[in-house]
């Protein structure tokens, strides 16, 4: 289950010192998700989508607003819940070795994961 409420998000958008200006990507962004249910999101190209996409996965932050998560502050969600997402970008040549085989993409993250538990055996 995930909830946003009333999320907000912007980026600097002047180039000079003194410039302050900013670009508001997201404003007020609202919607929960129930287990089991799918969420399409799309929009123009600027919009927001990849921006609310990263902030979800806790690639980015946000200003303002507040996102839980089955229940959980999305922040501590996210701590407890490191390595159990995998994404694939739009373009997905930059998220995989295009040498490699389908077999060794696959295997990339449980290797990571199995490195972890070596690391931290409290994971589960």
């Amino acid at each position: 289950m995930i909830t946003v409420d009333n999320l907000q998000k912007s980026y600097r958008a002047g180039s000079g010192l003194r410039d302050h200006t900013q670009k508001h990507v997201l404003t007020d962004v609202s919607f929960h998700l129930n287990d089991g249910e799918c969420l399409g999101i799309i929009g123009e190209s600027g919009s927001g989508k990849s921006t609310l996409s990263r902030i979800l996965l806790g690639l980015e932050t946000f200003d303002g607003g507040n996102i839980w998560i089955d229940g959980m502050p999305h922040k501590k969600w996210i701590k407890q819940n490191k390595g159990k997402f995998s994404v694939v970008f739009q373009d997905y040549r930059t998220s995989v070795n295009p040498k490699w085989t389908v077999q060794q993409i696959i295997e990339e993250p449980l290797n990571i994961l199995r490195s972890e538990k070596k690391i931290m055996p409290s994971m589960k």
